[in-house]
């Protein structure tokens, strides 16, 4: 799964693991140190009422991630004076 950008996937995995839910960071599949923003999700041992449930919590995780946004910095004139 390719997350959105300026999701922490560190972040959003030991949130998800304090709820009971594991996944891999997709970074670990990439030769070279590439850095994906990506989870790997392993799903053919559970039932669908359990993927539903994880779905629903990951989804959630991802959506308070996103809702929490840098503060947006003004034009670089209204910061700098020039002289």
């Amino acid at each position: 799964v390719t997350l959105p950008g300026g999701v922490s996937v560190t972040e959003l995995y030991r949130a998800a693991l304090e709820r009971g839910v594991a996944f891999v960071p997709g970074d670990v599949f990439f030769a070279g140190g590439t850095s994906q923003v990506a989870m790997r999700l392993s799903f053919s041992s559970q039932p669908p009422e359990v993927l539903a449930d994880v779905g629903a919590l990951l989804g959630g995780l991802l959506s308070e991630r996103q809702s929490v946004r840098a503060p947006k910095l003004p034009a670089l004139p209204e910061r700098v004076a020039v002289q």
